[in-house]
């Protein structure tokens, strides 16, 4: 009987383990058939694009751009301007000295808005004229003398015939160079004749598109037909630095452009690191102003390389940007020529997809070791640290813009552990402990009872509500640890937090977090609450009594325990567990939960207690105080703020304070340069205004 027990549990083993070997060869198979697939390289590449934004190394001096925005349309005309005005324009820009110039633009027809040309298009049509339309003013002649006052590089666009062709830059190539993998066309669509004699140079417009038709690339050199032209961004370096040849070194593969070494890259193309809005507006000069002889604007483009293009829809140049918005061509072409001088240049290996699927294999068999040998909480450590050991390495390289995917490797391992260790029958069970351990220190006894009784009044895994958040913090508690015992100082918190955590659940509040000597409290989560704004400003008042009792316990005391502050705010959030399969934290994500973080520490800018946002005071059918409007980091608009009204305080003297806030809050006051004493003085009248 004995070895017939040993032969089932022999065979038991056999059956999991194989179990445990099918889950890992599944898991791997579906995860490097994912990594070929469009959804595997998109999220690859939105990876990449988030990282490398990190490197921040995207000069924004260099090169201007000139837009014929929105705003020039309006004042200049409607597009297509005539020749003459964007003679006007370039005739500007080489007057300010700027070094060389890039047209955005296709001038691939002639002009037929100019006396000249309005004469041809008459003779065409049979029309007879006094006049030789050779003696009047043409708009392309006039563009042409332009573009002879400043190094021009006009576009060319990619064509599925035959064109033109334009005179292509001088190549130097070290060896042998095979140009089978760059992008190629069969023809080109140029500029027209009187432009094309007069330009110093020739790039590619085209920018081509991800498979979720994203830009994120730049051409830096392509194949038109029969020619090999240099992307618009790259002949716009070559001009700027006096128009040098192209030195090609196929071995190294790199492509130098005057001073600048670039890496040839997969297919001849640049990869993009994404800028922000802030820094693409840096560079922009409105073509309206250029044209208008606004000083300040056209001293920008002295010295510099000029990218002449347009930010309006009207034209017809806006691509999609890595950050899923619309992003000008110009922009994008700026971005590679900013880049190129940088030095920024992100790299993927041409075999690199096949290394990290040998390391999504390689992480599936750790975890299937784990799954079997190791305690699952010991198992869960082990392949949690491989994972973000991983996930840390992959992101450091590619912030270091040699680009490793970060994400399959450790998925691997966590979905291979996870299916290995888990069991079917003990899923229930833990499903039951995972709510009762993320609600019974957190609620009141009343709701978890409720949570139990009906568990789909809740979702877990991330719904959109409104609450309110609330946040404490302790004002002086970095300079009280410095000065306390650790073991008087653990003592002193765990009885403050017994006491405001009791006042917060008292309150129907969920305590979200209790970080540091700070607590987040969130109402009308996970369950609904009627009326949260009044329960979370009756628990902010409840917390500043009970808290101003504690800080006169002779305990308190005598590590000198500071005031509690308190901020809140109401709106939309998404609230839900977040983390692993091991570790899971409920917590609200919101435009409302970074405010009421926000109002917390503007009381140390206000010398206040408790501050309530608009969102809050908006749902509030109170008299609340004003504190005026205040512009706070992380927020776009101008904020108002409120507090509550000492209970002391008569009619005449709210009337006092609403005229003084009232006049305070016609320019927003910037919160994070305010202190107490300053905040007191402007509403008194005392000192200027603080710079908004």
């Amino acid at each position: 009987m004995n070895a017939w027990r040993a032969i089932e549990r022999a065979r038991a083993r056999g059956t999991t383990d194989l179990g445990l070997v099918a889950i890992a060869a599944l898991v791997t198979l579906v995860l490097a058939a994912y990594s070929g697939t469009t959804g595997g390289n998109t999220l690859r590449e939105r990876t990449f694009d988030q990282l490398t934004a990190l490197a921040g190394v995207t000069t924004i001096d260099e090169p201007v751009v000139v837009d014929i925005d929105r705003r020039s349309l309006s004042e200049v005309g409607a597009w297509p301007w005539p020749r003459a005005d964007l003679a006007t324009l370039v005739g500007a820009i080489a007057d300010a000295g700027g070094k060389a110039l890039a047209i955005d633009i296709l001038l691939d027809e002639p002009d037929d808005r100019s006396p000249a040309g309005l004469a041809r298009r008459l003779t065409e049509f049979g029309v007879p004229l006094d006049v030789d339309p050779a003696t009047l003013a043409d708009g392309d002649t006039s563009l042409a003398k332009a573009m002879a006052r400043i190094p021009t590089v006009l576009g060319v666009g990619l064509a599925p015939q035959e064109g033109t062709p334009v005179r292509s830059p001088p190549i130097i190539v070290r060896g042998t160079f095979v140009a089978d993998g760059l992008w190629r066309s069969e023809g080109i669509a140029g500029p027209i004749a009187a432009l094309r004699d007069g330009a110093a140079g020739f790039g590619a417009l085209a920018l081509p598109g991800s498979l979720d038709g994203t830009i994120r690339n730049v051409p830096l050199l392509v194949v038109a037909g029969r020619q090999a032209l240099p992307g618009l961004a790259v002949e716009l370096q070559r001009n700027a630095q006096g128009a040098p040849p192209i030195l090609i070194d196929p071995d190294a593969d790199v492509m130098q452009v005057g001073e600048r070494r670039v890496p040839l890259g997969t297919g001849g193309l640049m990869r993009l690191i994404p800028v922000s809005r802030a820094d693409r507006a840096a560079r922009h000069v409105s073509a309206a102003d250029v044209i208008a002889g606004n000083a300040a604007e056209i001293a920008r483009l002295a010295g510099r390389a000029v990218i002449l293009g347009s930010s309006a829809p009207e034209l017809g140049g806006l691509r999609t940007g890595a950050d899923g918005s619309l992003v000008p061509s110009i922009d994008l072409q700026a971005d590679g020529y900013a880049q190129m001088s940088a030095g920024a240049f992100p790299i993927r290996a041409d075999d690199a997809l096949t290394w990290e699927r040998v390391a999504v294999a390689v992480a599936s068999v750790l975890a299937l070791l784990a799954a079997r040998f190791l305690a699952p909480l010991t198992g869960a450590i082990v392949i949690g640290a491989l994972a973000l050991a991983w996930i840390a390495g992959a992101s450091v390289a590619t912030v270091s813009m040699v680009l490793v995917d970060p994400i399959l490797p450790a998925a691997s391992a966590t979905i291979t552990f996870a299916l290995g260790s888990l069991l079917v029958a003990a899923q229930a069970r833990r499903q039951a402990r995972r709510v009762q351990a993320a609600f019974e220190q957190h609620l009141s006894p009343a709701v978890v009872r409720r949570i139990a009784a009906s568990p789909d009044t809740i979702r877990l895994k991330g719904e959109a509500r409104e609450v309110t958040a609330l946040f404490t913090d302790i004002e002086g508690f970095s300079a009280m640890t410095s000065a306390a015992e650790p073991e008087a100082l653990i003592g002193l918190l765990d009885a403050y937090y017994d006491v405001i955590t009791s006042v917060a659940v008292a309150h129907e509040g969920m305590v979200a977090k209790l970080i540091g000597d700070s607590m987040n409290v969130l109402f009308n989560v996970p369950v609904d609450l009627p009326n949260h704004p009044q329960w979370a400003l009756d628990c902010a008042l409840a917390l500043a009594e009970a808290s101003a009792r504690f800080e006169a316990t002779p305990e308190a005391r005598l590590l000198g325990l500071g005031r509690t502050r308190i901020g809140l705010d109401t709106g939309r959030a998404i609230v839900g567990d977040v983390g692993g399969a091991r570790k899971l934290d409920y917590t609200a994500h919101g435009a409302a939960v970074n405010a009421a973080s926000r109002f917390e520490q503007a009381n140390k800018f206000l010398g206040t207690q408790i501050v309530i946002g608009p969102g809050t005071a908006e749902r509030l059918a109170l008299d609340l105080k004003p504190l005026g409007r205040f512009i706070v980091r992380g927020f776009p608009e101008p904020l108002a703020l409120h507090t509550v009204w000492p209970e002391e305080t008569g009619e005449d003297e709210k009337a006092e304070v609403r005229r003084a806030v009232a006049a305070l809050s016609a320019t927003p006051l910037v919160i994070d340069k305010l202190t107490p004493q300053a905040y007191r003085a402007l509403l008194a009248g005392e000192e200027p205004r603080i710079a908004s």
